[in-house]
């Protein structure tokens, strides 16, 4: 071992300041590390991190991040930063938890090798290359991050320990870190109580670690090795979990900083200035002796020399953009990580700059509601809520080995062009390129594009003929929704079924706007309504609706309860979030001004339909609907009611059917009216035109214009004392009510029981009245 590992007993640790760099010295690569026990509600440290500091390499434990979370969560408004993960695969015995990730720079070009997982273990390997420095003995380094969980078996180290041995390489250095929850291994004396995999594995392969001080309590959980001396400067840091941080720079210089490249402010140009030189200079004089070419040439310096000198330039911004108070609070944590770490100041200090850090990060959310600029609060909530681009992956031969010079990557990607190269679908005789699709034909067989051809038939009478490429049959493309198979195609961005149901696509909407609203809650810290209720109409609602007029669910009371609650779900949410009391689903569309969304799909619906019967649409819809005048004039009757070629069955459902009453049912006035203005009609006239409802009966519907509206506008300062405190108190006369006529139709039908036996006649409305007189 290269560094001695004293076990230290005592929360008082003495830890040497960084040394004195030369400011024309290049600052090293610095790397910070973290056990985060969920990332999820530290996002704003991230951003900070991200934002205000050097760190290149950014290593976290503990993630608890899955499927359903995005790559934005790590990163965020910081696009020059890549992020790789490995999320526990979460089941029913063993749960949430674990997980790794890792965030770097792309001045380091990163490429993913491989992840490995087993049982309550995830590690992931990331190449980092050095390409801006000729003077080092290798060309990349290989980090790896761990998180062993403690009840993790013997059997998952070993064979993690068998999946490093063979990423380990003579030609670059690789260091390994992460919480590997081994607190009874002397690493001073490399000795441990039972037979450990792990210590083996560093002595055989001269590894070294490299952190003096225990990360939580008086524990070594959280450890660094490297098979290599490149790494000095190891110190605790802000604790973001009960676990220290760990910060370590390499002896590797940082990349150099891109240059900034200025542009001109136009905001801040002095136009009085610009549009005086223009009107008082002589043109005449002087463009009097040039030519075209040159009085041109003449112009554009004369722009360009004007602008000059009225529009300032841009200059770089500084990466720290936090308030004083919020440095100095960071600044604090780490000074007391460093002299008294696990300390109980040490975590109180840390508490304060976590609540600094989350009010700054409200105020910005809450600033950038407060502006009114929606092209500013687009670009904020695009940058938490949108998946970043795919972080490349290493290219790796059959013999593993990494192509990195340029002739063997140029030969991968040339393999990787023929397969992904189409055929051409018709080509003439005389074309030149001929010859050039013949050696692509005959150096990729044409059954590879086998995968990429689908089959799918409608209807159950048709007759299911067999398509063929190369007398390969084609086979219908098979997906598993819910352990069920089932025969699914996608096109432009809609899933088809035989039977045209829609229930895999609904099913999949509903997955993918869940999955941003639970990005948008932890992305988001303000308890303003406005930020969550824009961003749902914003970056949800449009994947929810996404053609809906094909798929509309009218006949499926399920399925539309399944949409419903998406929006059900966010409202309620938003209440929780913002500190407001709880009511109903009904009075919360009604203080954010909401509609359901059955309601937006009717009214895209008839929308949809006015567009098409006035041609702004060339679509030939003859199999769907035909336009059907009535030969009488009636009061409410217009020349473009529309009649159904055929009716569908009650399963399914045509844009026609679904519109054809509201339709015909419109004056002549509204129908005539132009796109946007008809648009308006009908989203105002919601009360009059939707039909009953698959989810609130007539009387349960939202009403904008009769309905009194609470505080929303107001901030949702406090409920309206308009509505009755209590929902039973508004439930009372209507239940006895009901109760009151149950009684009454009981009574009645007992006299008529009554007559019958007596043999006289019975009489319905007299029966009521002595039901009633009985009561």
């Amino acid at each position: 071992m290269s560094v001695a590992i004293p076990l230290v007993s005592t929360p008082l640790v003495n830890f040497s300041s960084p040394q004195f760099r030369n400011s024309r010295s290049p600052d090293p690569l610095s790397i910070f590390y973290a056990n985060c026990r969920s990332i999820r509600s530290k996002s704003h440290h991230l951003s900070f991190l991200l934002s205000s500091f050097t760190y290149r390499i950014i290593s976290l434990c503990e993630t608890w991040l899955d499927v359903s979370d995005s790559d934005a969560l790590l990163i965020g408004q910081s696009p020059e930063f890549l992020s790789f993960r490995n999320n526990r695969v979460i089941s029913d015995e063993y749960g949430r938890g674990g997980g790794v990730a890792l965030i770097v720079h792309n001045s380091l070009s990163p490429a993913l090798v491989s992840s490995f997982s087993s049982l309550l273990l995830e590690a992931i390997t990331v190449d980092l290359h050095i390409d801006y420095r000729n003077d080092l003995p290798f060309r990349k380094i290989r980090i790896i991050t761990v998180y062993r969980s403690p009840s993790s078996p013997a059997q998952s180290l070993s064979s993690f320990i068998a999946y490093l041995t063979h990423l380990l390489s003579s030609d670059f250095p690789c260091i390994i870190l992460g919480d590997f929850n081994l607190p009874h291994i002397d690493w001073l004396g490399l000795s441990s109580p039972s037979q450990n995999d792990l210590l083996d594995f560093v002595s055989d392969h001269h590894f070294s670690q490299f952190v003096p001080f225990p990360t939580r309590f008086n524990n070594f959980l959280d450890l660094v090795f490297c098979d290599r001396d490149i790494i000095h400067n190891v110190s605790p840091l802000l604790p973001i979990s009960d676990h220290l941080s760990v910060g370590f720079e390499l002896r590797i210089p940082s990349p150099p900083p891109r240059h900034h490249v200025p542009s001109r402010v136009y905001r801040l140009a002095d136009w009085t200035t610009i549009n005086s030189c223009f009107f008082n200079h002589d043109w005449t004089v002087a463009l009097r002796d040039l030519n075209a070419t040159d009085s041109f040439i003449y112009f554009v310096e004369f722009v360009n020399n004007v602008l000059d000198s009225c529009v300032p330039l841009s200059k770089p911004s500084s990466l720290c953009r936090y308030p004083r108070n919020v440095k100095i609070l960071f600044s604090k944590s780490n000074h007391l990580a460093r002299i008294a770490p696990n300390s109980l100041a040490c975590h109180k200090m840390a508490q304060r700059f976590n609540s600094a850090l989350l009010d700054y990060h409200c105020y910005l959310e809450n600033r950038i509601v407060a502006t009114s600029n929606s092209k500013a609060f687009y670009k904020f909530c695009s940058g938490k809520l949108k998946a970043p681009k795919s972080t490349p992956s290493a290219i790796i031969n059959s013999i593993q080995f990494h192509p990195f010079d340029q002739s063997r990557q140029m030969c991968c990607f040339l393999r990787i062009f023929l397969f992904c190269l189409h055929l051409p679908t018709a080509l003439p005789s005389s074309s030149r390129t001929y010859p050039f699709f013949h050696i692509r034909h005959s150096l990729c067989h044409p059954s590879r594009h086998l995968t990429k051809c689908n089959i799918v038939h409608y209807g159950l009478h048709n007759p299911r003929r067999i398509f063929t490429i190369n007398n390969v049959p084609l086979a219908e493309p098979i997906v598993k929704d819910r352990n069920v198979e089932k025969v699914i195609v996608k096109d432009l961005g809609v899933h088809f079924s035989p039977t045209l149901s829609f229930s895999y696509h609904i099913s999949k909407v509903v997955l993918k706007a869940r999955t941003k609203m639970n990005l948008m809650f932890k992305s988001f810290h303000s308890k303003c309504p406005i930020i969550y209720s824009k961003a749902f109409t914003t970056f949800i609602l449009p994947n929810i609706e996404y053609c809906s007029v094909i798929w509309n669910p009218t006949s499926s009371v399920k399925l539309t309860k399944e949409l419903e609650r998406v929006q059900r779900d966010f409202t309620r949410r938003l209440y929780s979030r913002c500190g407001l009391p709880p009511v109903s689903y009904s009075e919360r569309l009604r203080d954010l001004k909401f509609t359901t969304l059955e309601q937006r799909r009717f009214v895209t619906d008839i929308v949809f339909l006015h567009s098409i019967i006035h041609k702004r649409y060339l679509l030939d819809v003859s199999s769907l609907l035909i336009t059907a005048p009535l030969n009488r004039t009636l009061r409410n009757g217009h020349p473009l009611r529309i009649s159904l070629p055929f009716l569908p069955h009650n399963s399914q459902s045509t844009l026609a059917s679904r519109a054809i009453s509201t339709w015909n049912s419109l004056e002549s006035s509204s129908v005539a009216l132009p796109h946007d203005p008809f648009r308006k009609f009908i989203s105002s006239s919601l009360n009059t035109l939707f039909p009953t409802s698959l989810l609130f009966s007539r009387f349960n519907s939202v009403n904008h214009s009769k309905t009194p509206t609470t505080n929303y506008a107001r901030l949702f300062a406090s409920r309206s004392p308009i509505f009755p405190q209590s929902r039973k108190q508004a439930r009372k006369p209507v239940f006895a009510f009901l109760g009151v006529g149950a009684a009454c139709l009981i009574a009645g039908v007992g006299y008529i029981a009554y007559s019958t036996l007596t043999g006289n006649p019975p009489d319905l409305m007299g029966a009521l009245d002595k039901g009633y007189s009985l009561l």
